[in-house]
């Protein structure tokens, strides 16, 4: 096999997946605005992806996952809160949360593959918000395959029922 650069390595993951092509449209952009970012995703082994891509388009982070305990993640989690931290992107999976997490220097959540369970969505959209903000939060959250499919079946769409059960 070829020897690709990491310039390469990284166009050909992105051309891999049209969810990786929106964030990688939409990320740059979210900085240049002064936004920072919690991008949470359900698999480990998604968010190593996503490590690597945010990585090699130099965007700085943290990581916060099962694998992440004790020091190591109240350590990750005070780098991104810390007054004038200019760390852009928090990783995070969606079952990592819990006590003790509080990441409201961040302004964007993006959902990069919901759950089939939209109420762990739900959970990991207002985790990192225990204390009260004044700012707005934008919440994003990444199309998949299924909302394609739903468009036939106006009975359920993931999105729209993750909508209304944030609203109750």
């Amino acid at each position: 096999m070829e020897s690709l650069t990491d310039v390469a390595y990284v166009d050909r993951l992105v051309g891999a997946s049209g969810k990786l092509v929106l964030l990688d449209k939409l990320l740059p952009s979210l900085r240049a605005k002064g936004h920072r970012v919690l991008l949470f995703s359900q698999f480990r082994m998604l968010l190593d992806l996503l490590e690597e891509f945010v990585a090699l388009r130099g965007f700085s982070y943290e990581r916060l996952d099962g694998s992440v305990t004790g020091p190591k993640r109240q350590a990750a989690i005070d780098r991104f809160s810390a007054p004038g931290a200019d760390t852009f992107l928090f990783l995070l999976g969606t079952k990592a949360g819990g006590v003790g997490i509080n990441l409201v220097s961040a302004d964007t959540v993006i959902l990069f593959d919901p759950d089939w369970n939209p109420q762990n969505d739900v959970q990991a959209r207002f985790q990192p918000f225990i204390e009260v903000t004044s700012r707005p939060i934008s919440i994003r959250i990444c199309p998949s395959v299924f909302d394609t499919i739903t468009m036939l079946d106006p009975v359920w769409n993931p999105q729209n029922d993750l909508q209304a059960r944030t609203q109750r």
